[in-house]
């Protein structure tokens, strides 16, 4: 009866350290994971604080990838994809929050 007491607690205290391991190995890895930069606007024009996304910032994209010939064709297309979120943003000056048009 006590080797099978004694063999429950060494297997429990096992499984316990095994945990704890695998528990900080994982805290580790999160707070020594390198930080994935941020892929927000950046700024294209310092001086008239124009913004664009990461990807477009050498060139545009080619408007036939995305199915639209026109530019309202690209407005319904947008319209589609994110229904009331912003379309149009602008800020007087980079100290002020973005003000956002919507059209819906």
């Amino acid at each position: 009866m006590t080797s099978f007491i004694f063999g429950a607690i060494i297997t429990g205290l096992v499984i316990a350290i095994s945990v704890l391991i695998e528990f900080f190995f994982s805290l580790f890895q999160i707070i020594f994971k390198k930080p994935l930069p941020p892929k927000g606007a950046v700024e294209i024009d310092p001086n008239e604080h124009i913004y664009a996304h990461p990807d477009c910032i050498e060139q545009l994209k080619d408007p036939s990838v995305f199915g639209v010939q026109t530019i309202y064709e690209a407005l319904l297309r947008g319209l589609r994809i994110s229904g009331d979120e912003p379309h149009f943003s602008y800020r007087q000056s980079s100290g002020q929050p973005f003000k956002s048009y919507t059209y819906k």
